[in-house]
């Protein structure tokens, strides 16, 4: 039987250069295999899954990602890249422009991305959103309502760092959905209050 401590070294040295990221990709791919990798198969899955997309592809995974949002479930994962173009490009356009007129403008979006996240910048969607519905089988304007409230939780800093903490309490049950929902609107128009007088 090997070593346990010289197998711990020889995959310190095989791994060697990867960020945490990496591996995790690697983890999280390793799980779809067949057979637990080798260690050479292991550090290849590691760094394919922080390989940038092309264009192509990061085009329909922003669409599928954009859609999901619109539908109010949880999103797939996509590349910090192709979420940073996802939410610049803006998820409407993404699900309401043409094809061609979509993906025109979704690259030059993208090549962005991809400068940004060659350069370390990473993206990526840390929203609180309700773990369930409180009325068993949810109607269309309760869908829509969170709906929108996970895409602006995604698109608008400023609102996402004031309602997480507050859906934070949803989630724990200390704050009914009702009660949200009348305090979400009321904060609305203090905050359209505020811009108006110091716009004045």
């Amino acid at each position: 039987m090997t070593d346990p401590a010289v197998l711990q070294d020889t995959w310190a040295r095989g791994l060697a250069g990867l960020t945490p990221g990496q591996v995790g990709d690697g983890l999280e791919s390793a799980t779809r295999e067949t057979y637990p990798p080798t260690l050479p198969k292991f550090r290849e899955l590691c760094e394919t899954g922080q390989q940038v997309p092309d264009v192509e592809s990061a085009y329909v995974a922003a669409v599928k990602y954009a859609g999901a949002l619109h539908r109010g479930v949880t999103p797939p994962k996509v590349h910090p890249a192709v979420y940073a173009a996802a939410q610049d490009f803006g998820t409407h356009s993404l699900l309401n422009l043409s094809e061609e007129v979509g993906r025109k403008r979704f690259a030059h979006y993208y090549a962005n991305a991809k400068v940004e996240f060659a350069s370390g910048i990473v993206r990526a969607p840390t929203p609180v959103v309700p773990k369930k519905l409180e009325h068993g089988v949810p109607g269309q304007e309760e869908i829509a309502f969170w709906a929108d409230v996970c895409r602006r939780m995604q698109t608008d800093k400023a609102f996402a760092e004031r309602e997480n903490p507050i859906l934070a309490d949803v989630n724990a049950g200390r704050i009914t959905h009702e009660m949200y929902r009348n305090g979400l609107a009321n904060r609305h128009m203090d905050a359209k209050k505020a811009k108006y007088e110091a716009a004045v």
